[in-house]
C-alpha cells in the first residue's frame, strides 16, 4: 500500500485525463470552496486485501466537456445521462488504476453517481486518506480516497 499516495493518484488521474480527453489536469493547492455548485459525484468501492472508496467530485461544466469528448458530441448537446456515464467511466478507470497500486487482491464495485447541488457525500466506517484537488482550466476536479476502518462497515 506504500504506492497509494496523493502524488501517485494525482499523477494517475492527470495521465488518464490527458489520454482520454487530450488535456492534462494540474494539482491545485487550494481546496474547492465549501459551497458546491451543481455537479456530479462518482463513487467506486474497492474491497479485498484493502477496503476503501474512491470518490470523484466533478462540476457539471467539466463533466459536460468530458462527455462531449468521450461521446464525440458538442458539449452543449450533452445531457445528464451522458455526463453521468462519462464521470462514472472515468471513476471506474481510475479505480482500476488505484487498485493496481495496492498490490493486493482486490475487486471493484460498479460506480455510483450522485448529482445535485449543495450536498455532501459520506461513507460511514471510513476515514479520508487524502484528497487530491485538481484543476482543468477554470474547473475543479477532486479525488478523495477513503479507507474502511470498521469491521461493521465491511459486513454491510
Amino acid at each position: 500500500m506504500q504506492h497509494l499516495t496523493l502524488s501517485n493518484v494525482a499523477r494517475l488521474a492527470s495521465t488518464l485525463w490527458e489520454a482520454l480527453l487530450g488535456s492534462a489536469l494540474t494539482l491545485d493547492q487550494e481546496p474547492p470552496i465549501a459551497a458546491r455548485s451543481r455537479g456530479q459525484i462518482a463513487i467506486i468501492h474497492i474491497s479485498g486485501g484493502w477496503s476503501g472508496t474512491v470518490l470523484i467530485d466533478c462540476d457539471n461544466e467539466l463533466a459536460r466537456r468530458a462527455a462531449g469528448i468521450m461521446f464525440s458530441s458538442t458539449p452543449a448537446l450533452v445531457g445528464e445521462s451522458e455526463m453521468q456515464d462519462a464521470v462514472a467511466e472515468i471513476t471506474n478507470m481510475l479505480g482500476g488504476h488505484i487498485k493496481a497500486l495496492l498490490e493486493l487482491p482486490c475487486s471493484l464495485s460498479l460506480p455510483s453517481i450522485i448529482q445535485g447541488q449543495d450536498f455532501t457525500a459520506r461513507i460511514p466506517g471510513s476515514r479520508v486518506l487524502f484528497s487530491a484537488h485538481l484543476r482543468h482550466q477554470t474547473n475543479r476536479f477532486t479525488i478523495t480516497v477513503l479507507q474502511r476502518t470498521s469491521t461493521a462497515a465491511k459486513a454491510a
